[in-house]
């Protein structure tokens, strides 16, 4: 049981994922993956990450131009 978890526990998982506590059904943790997407506006020259919140809305995170590369 060495690294990374892969899977979630199921009291922690999104409720409209609707889980049983005692089902027999497990969660994959979601991950973004080794790249994430990067979003550029033009106008104010600003980039931004796209991200998942906790209560499942997507929020946008800005990040300096070192990290957009």
């Amino acid at each position: 049981a060495r690294g990374l978890k892969k899977h979630l526990k199921r009291l922690n998982a999104p409720k409209h994922w609707m889980l049983d506590k005692l089902g027999g059904a497990f969660a994959p943790k979601p991950s973004y993956g080794p790249h994430k997407h990067i979003l550029v506006d033009r106008k104010t020259n600003e980039n931004f990450h796209l991200l998942y919140d906790t209560k499942g809305r997507f929020r946008l995170h800005s990040i300096k131009d070192e990290e957009d590369k």
